[in-house]
């Protein structure tokens, strides 16, 4: 291959990424195989992972944010609770994960309070079953992060599979959710 070539094909692998870091198909079995509440009904294989804290309100931006033209909550996806503000993010984790409803997702990020970056769902007393689940779900996010939510992993149309920390810049969610492979917009 000639370096004019190389470069092009360096360029496109960037652009397809974003700033976006690459994980293993490994990787993607293990956050696959995560305990989380998908955004519908029916959900089989999606192409969307996104890892939050109930208590994070990049999340919370996040979840109501625009993009390509639809609100990200619409979008075809599996969110996972993780604790990673600590305080009451943990029994706010297990009530998501017990009422296994993506209703409880919504009501907990539309009432968000930003001033004290405190979402609205009420914290459950926590089992050592529902505690180990969610500390395996984190052991997957520090696995793939720096420890920041929310962290969304995603397979393109071309098989690949990344990861993206943040909300921001709305470019590059927008890049990657033209990007995923399967279907986008939730039907509800």
């Amino acid at each position: 291959m000639k370096i004019g070539g190389a470069i092009f094909l360096l360029f496109l692998l960037a652009a397809t990424f974003v700033n976006a870091e690459p994980i293993s198909r490994f990787q993607w079995k293990k956050i696959q195989d995560l305990k989380g509440i998908p955004s519908s009904q029916g959900l089989n294989n999606p192409s969307l992972y996104i890892f939050f804290d109930p208590n994070c309100a990049a999340s919370a931006r996040l979840f109501s944010m625009t993009v390509n033209g639809a609100l990200f909550e619409k979008l075809d996806s599996v969110w996972i609770p993780v604790n990673s503000m600590g305080g009451s993010s943990l029994g706010k984790s297990i009530s998501i994960l017990k009422g296994a409803d993506f209703s409880l997702i919504k009501k907990n990020f539309l009432s968000f309070n930003f001033k004290n970056d405190f979402g609205a769902m009420k914290e459950s007393q926590v089992s050592n079953d529902e505690a180990s689940e969610i500390q395996r779900s984190i052991g997957v996010w520090q696995s793939l992060s720096s420890l920041g939510t929310p962290l969304i992993a995603y397979r393109d149309k071309e098989g690949r599979y990344g990861i993206h920390l943040g909300y921001k810049p709305q470019t590059e969610i927008e890049t990657i959710v033209a990007g995923l492979g399967g279907s986008k917009i939730a039907p509800y």
